[in-house]
């Protein structure tokens, strides 16, 4: 291990105090810069820097990284390319899609991180890159001429920064990274998300109307489907008939989950059950899809669901995936069902996900204490006097 110093003209090395080149005479007072190498596992790693200063740091930081390596067997911190591909094998393998994270890899993560290693990766930087995605944009629709956009919401931000500190996460349990996770002190959005668009009494009246004229029978069975039972869109379109079970009256759903085969048994309610029914009477032979178009391939809705939410007159905020909130929304507010019940027809992994809905509970609860009144009595409380 050596700081030598180097000639930029012939490419000779020197002890560090040499004055001129031996080899083309290159005076090193003026025109110099320095060579550091060091010995590992009887292999040279050499680096050249412009001033001594720098290559003593050097010098110290390359024989740090020989000890760690050959005597602690502590190896150097992985790109973070190189960790991603490893994670994403482990998704492909383990979970049900690997979608979720290869969108935020792609478009966001690795234009900014691409070639770093982790532990190159500071606090600053990821503060920074939460500030340029509140500056980012995304288009309103999957349409290649709109020209509509909108910011990343802040659950988009946070999940995408979560996305990072999955992959120090995964790095460090598959001992790959030792170093220090700079993810754990990131400050996350903070977000309100308890706020959620519902279908009013008028819109849903209207749109009941027109998926019952609607033409595409299919498309608009799905629709019903998604008001009726409160599943999410990739639920109701991705299922087939051998998840549906009339003589139990049980239909099995894929819920949304990063788990391979992992499904929630609902019963039929009058919704699902005339549209399961319905839908049967089109269905397609050899076609496993319950909702399928005239070609049995699966439903992208997206545009069909704007002619219909157009000719029902919802509001343009309205999403397909308003139907699941309007579903939440009104059995929350009905006073007859608990937010337990609540959650486990959502498939929510945890209550806290249905707490967005708990405001509208207030009511019920209000009814519900004054069954006190009923059933306690007054208790000879008096009047206040």
């Amino acid at each position: 291990m050596a700081v030598n110093v180097f000639c930029p003209e012939c490419k000779s090395s020197y002890v560090v105090g040499t004055k001129s080149c031996k080899k083309c005479g290159n005076n090193l007072q003026r025109n110099r810069k320095y060579r550091v190498f060091v010995e590992s596992n009887q292999k040279r790693i050499t680096r050249v820097v412009v001033t001594l200063e720098l290559a003593r740091q050097l010098e110290l930081k390359l024989k740090e990284e020989v000890v760690r390596r050959e005597e602690l067997g502590i190896i150097e911190a992985p790109v973070i390319d190189q960790v991603w591909s490893q994670f994403r094998s482990y998704l492909a393998t383990n979970t049900k899609s690997e979608d979720y994270y290869e969108k935020f890899w792609r478009n966001h993560i690795a234009p900014e991180f691409a070639g770093r290693r982790l532990d190159t990766i500071t606090l600053t930087e990821l503060d920074n890159f939460a500030a340029k995605l509140r500056q980012k944009t995304h288009k309103l629709s999957h349409n290649a001429i709109s020209k509509q956009t909108k910011p990343l919401a802040l659950s988009t931000i946070d999940a995408i920064l979560r996305a990072i500190a999955r992959l120090y996460s995964f790095a460090t349990q598959k001992g790959l990274y030792l170093g220090k996770d700079p993810t754990k002190r990131v400050s996350y959005p903070q977000y309100d998300n308890r706020m959620t668009n519902s279908l009013s009494d008028d819109e849903l009246s209207g749109l009941l109307r027109v998926l019952r004229e609607w033409p595409n029978r299919m498309a608009a069975l799905a629709f019903l489907m998604c008001l009726g039972t409160g599943k999410r869109t990739g639920e109701i379109f991705g299922l087939t008939w051998d998840d549906v079970n009339f003589e139990t009256g049980v239909t099995r759903f894929r819920i949304k989950s990063r788990i391979k085969q992992e499904y929630q048994y609902l019963p039929m309610n009058h919704f699902c059950t005339s549209a399961l029914r319905e839908a049967k009477r089109f269905r397609m032979l050899g076609c496993p899809l319950v909702f399928h178009t005239e070609n049995g391939k699966r439903i992208h809705y997206e545009a069909i669901w704007g002619r219909i939410k157009a000719k029902a007159g919802l509001r343009d905020c309205i999403r397909a995936h308003d139907l699941r909130h309007t579903f939440a929304s009104r059995l929350a507010s009905s006073g007859e069902v608990d937010i337990f019940t609540l959650q486990n027809l959502l498939g929510h992994k945890t209550v806290a996900m249905t707490n967005r809905y708990a405001h509208l509970l207030d009511d019920a609860l209000k009814r519900g204490i004054l069954v006190a009144d009923k059933v306690l009595g007054h208790c000879g409380i008096g009047d206040g006097n």
